[in-house]
């Protein structure tokens, strides 16, 4: 670097030379030359000024000039350094004279709130259902915020919605582990479409003597969701006992959604006796009495609980080839065979009231509970009658015990309850114990025949969906026919076996 400035600064002095003796040669003009470098455009007098080759002094070479001449690549390297340099160096100052840079603050994280559990109820929140229809849960799920299973923690409670008659409002509700409640709620809304209960207390057909006071039996009703409906029964027709005829009686009661139910009673006055005169005297002698037939005092009730089934027909004519009439307290177990119930009642044999699922946890819950299946069973057996029922049997009698485990004090209230509703329940003082699917026909017809002897009633209890029963039939009624023991039906006129109530 040291040796290119030298360089430049003999060819600067060079230049002076020349140009000095170029002053002298024209003579010492004051006015300068129009064409000196002072008055010269820029790029012009940096040319005049550049040295030739003539001007290199002698004893160095050519490329010696160029070395001279040109800086080597380290010195060119060099500057370059020192130009980024001195840019480095203002970019630098540039920087430092910017204002500093403002930053803003996030705002504070917040912490989210706890979550409380989620309960989902399966099936609609909204449910109609017929007042003859069980209401089925259709189920429900419960999780917590961490989607832990609360589903068995979930409580229900039932409450009937006020001014909503007929209508029941479910509430679900659950607690999770910090004590966050959820709750769901479903209505479940019963449709009043069936009549009351209508039943006439005495006989539907009545004979009257001429003349003999008449006093009007009365009948009873009662409503699945209004209860007793006794005080509203209305009555047309009249009887008169002094004139001879046909009398009708209608009754009917309509419950508060406008259901109506009617029965009649026929009441026959007969005609008034001929007016007596003296008979001749005899003069023939007297003849004896006719002997009344002989009736046994030994009388069995062949009664079947649980049907009907696919034995019952088979039984119906085991039955009618004897001339046997027996009761039947049926269920809804198999559709299917239902319509044997008609044929059984058109036949002779007394149809009661068994309830419509025999399901003891269902129908023992409460006096609502039973009454609702047993309205179920009623509408069955009066498609297929027409008629109103009278007669039922509890599911395990009475004295059954295994209802105490879903309710205390069930039986003791249901006992009353029937019969305030107009119907006589008939329990039994004989069993086949034939529930025993292991039992043959000679078992069934050992235990029934060992229980009615040395009884002069005996009411006995038999199922005819077992096989083993039905084939042991003929058997029984053959040993009471031949024992002299009367095989009825239950009537209104049949004394009540009842049990002992245990609950």
């Amino acid at each position: 670097m040291i040796e290119y400035k030298r360089n430049i600064g003999l060819y600067v002095l060079l230049a002076l030379l020349l140009a000095f003796f170029a002053f002298l040669g024209s003579g010492c003009s004051a006015d300068p030359p129009a064409t000196t470098a002072a008055t010269m455009p820029a790029t012009e007098a940096s040319e005049a000024f550049l040295p030739t080759t003539s001007l290199i002094p002698s004893g160095e070479s050519a490329s010696a000039a160029d070395s001279s001449a040109a800086p080597t690549e380290t010195e060119a390297q060099s500057t370059e350094t020192e130009v980024q340099t001195t840019e480095s160096e203002t970019q630098t100052t540039e920087t430092t004279t910017l204002p500093p840079k403002t930053t803003t603050s996030a705002p504070p994280e917040t912490t989210e709130a706890p979550r409380p559990p989620e309960i989902l109820l399966l099936g609609d929140s909204d449910m109609e259902l017929r007042d003859d229809e069980l209401f089925l849960e259709p189920g429900f799920s419960a999780w917590d915020a961490q989607g832990n299973s609360l589903t068995q923690q979930v409580e229900l409670e039932i409450d009937a919605l006020p001014g909503a008659p007929h209508c029941y409002q479910y509430r679900y509700t659950v607690s999770d582990a910090a004590g966050l409640t959820a709750e769901a709620y479903r209505v479940i809304r019963w449709q009043d479409t069936h009549p009351p209960e209508l039943i006439l207390l005495g006989d539907a057909h009545m004979t009257l003597e001429y003349h003999q006071d008449f006093r009007d039996p009365g009948a009873r009703a009662t409503d699945v969701f209004d209860g007793d409906l006794s005080d509203k029964i209305q009555v047309e027709g009249s009887v008169d006992p002094h004139q001879t005829g046909r009398y009708t009686l209608t009754y009917s009661v309509t419950d508060a959604r406008g259901n109506t139910a009617s029965l009649s009673r026929t009441v026959v006055v007969k005609e008034a006796p001929p007016p007596t005169t003296a008979a001749p005297p005899e003069t023939t002698a007297a003849q004896p009495a006719t002997p009344p037939a002989p009736v046994g005092n030994r009388v069995v009730y062949l009664t079947f609980d649980d049907g009907p089934f696919i034995y019952t027909e088979r039984l119906l004519n085991i039955l009618a080839r004897y001339n046997v009439k027996a009761t039947f307290f049926i269920t809804a177990f198999s559709p299917e065979h239902a319509y044997l119930i008609g044929r059984a009642a058109s036949e002779g044999h007394t149809i009661g009231l068994h309830t419509a699922s025999h399901r003891y946890n269902e129908i023992y819950q409460s006096e609502e509970a039973y009454f609702r299946d047993l309205s179920i069973i009623a509408d069955l057996y009066r498609r297929h009658t027409g008629q109103e029922p009278w007669l039922i049997r509890f599911p395990g009698g009475s004295s059954n015990t295994v209802s105490r485990e879903y309710n205390a004090g069930i039986m003791t209230r249901l006992t009353r309850a029937v019969q305030e509703r107009g119907y006589r329940y008939m329990d039994w003082n004989v069993s086949s114990s034939d529930s025993a699917t292991w039992m043959s026909p000679d078992t069934v017809f050992q235990n029934v025949i060992r229980g009615i002897s040395g009884r002069d009633m005996s009411m006995v209890l038999m199922h005819d969906i077992k096989e083993h029963t039905v084939n042991a039939i003929e058997s029984i009624i053959q040993w009471c026919q031949s024992n002299a023991y009367t095989l009825l039906p239950i009537t209104y006129s049949t004394p009540d076996v009842h049990h002992n109530v245990q609950n």
